[in-house]
């Protein structure tokens, strides 16, 4: 539990925000923006709030990285694990388990926010195409319900 808490926290360590730069994004020389929400960054749901995934606010050799498709495999490693505690018996209820499924949560919401709003990734010093749920990973067919219909259900999250 002790490994899982330390990799959990820095797996959703930062505060949700609607992209790099406050939120502002990255202007890009065509004149449009990345490493941001496409639409309803004025809805985020737990905006500052600490739980977000590491990767929207992340660094690169190029500077500022900020893309959901890298926030998505921080997030599968992460639940494949916390799967893993729960399958095999190793996980353990208590204040460490509590602050490992608050900043899931927080950060798991602004996940699915991001790709139901669209994000426009921003990496390498470039701006990326814009991911949605259209253009997801196709695993994310299955990670998903695992969060929502499993983990979510086995510890009465809402």
């Amino acid at each position: 539990m002790k490994i899982y808490q330390a990799l959990t926290e820095y797996t959703y360590g930062a505060p949700v925000s609607a992209g790099v730069n406050n939120g502002q994004g990255m202007k890009l020389p065509d004149g449009k923006i990345a490493g941001v929400v496409v639409s309803g960054a004025d809805q985020l749901p737990n905006k500052g709030k600490m739980g977000m995934l590491k990767e929207f606010a992340s660094m690169d050799a190029k500077g500022p990285r900020s893309a959901i498709y890298y926030s998505y495999d921080g997030f599968r490693c992460n639940l494949v694990n916390h799967y893993a505690l729960l399958a095999t018996g190793y996980w353990q209820d208590g204040e460490s388990a509590k602050k490992c499924l608050d900043l899931m949560q927080v950060g798991i919401t602004d996940l699915w926010f991001k790709y139901e709003h669209g994000y426009a990734n921003y990496s390498k010093g470039h701006g990326g195409d814009v991911t949605d749920l259209k253009n997801a990973p196709g695993g994310i067919k299955f990670t998903r319900p695992l969060w929502e219909q499993i983990i979510k259900p086995y510890h009465h999250l809402q």
